[in-house]
């Protein structure tokens, strides 16, 4: 059972508050455990579309079907889709942000091929024609070379917000030869908002991409709902706090065995 405490000591003549830290993966640094938003790790059995309640937030599961076995922990496939919903005002996007997890391509990624990995939605400007949000996307070009592309490409975005300009940054234009390289191995991505760069975003442990500039997010702009997949999933944590490079890398290395 994944929970959040909250615990009082002594300290002094008062009584101070002590967060205790979540069970999360035991690769995860233990700063992350104390900031912790979601957690999930699917080992616990669960129906499509029913929900998982947290302290502050909670999941469902969508397009559910027969799980596959990662060392007993049960990953779904990549008709599989976890939107995690949070209450009003829990996490906004002016504050600091991290978001990772693992996930695998159930099939070889064909040409032109494209995956929602990311999307988290937000509040939109003004008469913007739907919600904001940053997502993370590869997309192929097809038969209309949607931004000039000729097969799948890696692409952050950033969209309809109040104080940012909107970005479609793509950032590896031959990913699909690098998913269908590593013959279905399981990859973690890590995206951090926070501060002069609002946006970085990790892939296995490395700094792939960032977002200099462009404005910045407000505390109008609260997070509504992070839609992971579809594709097969796993260790999904949302923290609190903005992860560093060091601490993302040291826990891909240490937890990349498991996912072998």
């Amino acid at each position: 059972m994944r929970f959040f405490l909250q615990a009082v000591v002594f300290a002094g003549a008062s009584l101070l508050p002590c967060r205790l830290a979540w069970a999360l993966p035991p690769e995860a640094p233990l700063r992350w455990g104390q900031e912790v938003l979601y957690f999930n790790n699917f080992d616990d059995p669960a129906e499509e579309g029913s929900a998982i309640k947290q302290e502050n937030a909670s999941s469902k599961l969508l397009n559910l079907e027969s799980g596959i076995k990662r060392n007993s922990t049960n990953a779904y496939n990549d008709k599989s889709k976890l939107e995690v919903s949070f209450q009003q005002g829990v996490a906004t996007l002016d504050k600091p942000l991290t978001v990772s997890f693992w996930w695998a391509p159930r099939a070889e990624l064909g040409e032109n091929q494209g995956i929602q990995l990311l999307d988290i939605n937000s509040v939109p400007r003004e008469g913007a024609g739907g919600d904001s949000y940053i997502g993370h996307i590869l997309r192929g070009g097809g038969s209309d070379k949607w931004c000039g592309l000729n097969d799948t490409a890696a692409i952050l975005q950033i969209q309809n917000f109040e104080n940012f300009t909107d970005v479609n940054k793509i950032y590896d234009k031959v990913i699909r030869d690098r998913v269908n390289a590593d013959g279905g191995k399981w990859h973690n991505i890590t995206m951090v908002i926070s501060g002069e760069v609002p946006v970085q975003l990790y892939w296995d442990g490395e700094l792939v991409t960032e977002v200099q500039g462009g404005g910045s997010f407000t505390a109008r702009e609260f997070i509504k709902k992070i839609i992971f997949g579809p594709v097969s999933l796993d260790n999904v944590i949302i923290l609190n706090v903005a992860a560093t490079g060091d601490e993302i890398l040291s826990y891909y290395e240490k937890s990349s065995k498991a996912f072998q």
